[in-house]
């Protein structure tokens, strides 16, 4: 995948904002954005896609999210990655004329770094008793693919560019609630965002009426 993706979606901001009017605070931790070097100039015309998997984590209590799910949640992201979500319907006219089809679209990967076929979706089974979910080594190379971690965490949450050494980096992923993944859909084009770069559009912070963007 390349990385010059993170450069390329300033216009998410406003299908962030509409996603989240009643979203519990985010939970993707702040930093410094550091663009990377080889991420500037434009991209070429058509459809840029975004080699996906989805790493479904489960044990205990927690049942698995089915792939059904799973591909309608990367449906509805991708509908709002391309402006053409209902929810657009909401955007005040004053912002209207800056929503734009952003050209992006997450596509289950079928192939892994060894060329063996697969399905985009992993399941990975854990004992709570033992510990939480290890999203580390599941990981598949970060340079290749977008790693999506389903899990039972209180909130999702991404990580922003400035806070990897390198583009290859097995801690770069996704993290959506379990939660979120079977109510919420919407919250994964809100931490796509956040895993390109951009910060809210309200600013830094998830206090009301502080340093208001």
């Amino acid at each position: 995948m390349s990385t010059h993706l993170r450069a390329l979606l300033p216009a998410l901001a406003i299908l962030l904002a509409s996603a989240l009017n009643a979203q519990q605070p985010c939970g993707t931790v702040h930093a410094p954005f550091i663009h990377y070097p080889e991420a500037g100039g434009e991209r070429g015309g058509g459809v840029e896609l975004i080699p996906t998997v989805v790493h479904v984590h489960y044990g205990g209590l927690v049942q698995p999210v089915g792939p059904l799910t799973v591909q309608a949640i990367v449906d509805t992201c991708n509908r709002m990655l391309r402006a053409s979500n209902a929810a657009l319907a909401d955007v005040i006219p004053d912002f209207q004329g800056i929503v734009g089809d952003l050209g992006l679209e997450l596509r289950l990967a079928t192939m892994d770094g060894n060329g063996q076929c697969m399905s985009g979706i992993r399941y990975h089974e854990y004992d709570p008793e033992q510990g939480p979910p290890n999203t580390l080594n599941p990981t598949l190379n970060t340079r290749d693919y977008l790693n999506i971690h389903i899990l039972p965490a209180q909130t999702s949450f991404a990580f922003f560019p400035g806070l990897v050494s390198d583009p290859l980096d097995m801690g770069d992923v996704i993290v959506l609630s379990t939660y979120d993944a079977l109510f919420r859909p919407e919250v994964l084009a809100h931490e796509v965002g956040h895993w390109g770069g951009l910060y809210h559009v309200w600013g830094n912070t998830n206090t009301s009426n502080v340093v208001c963007g």
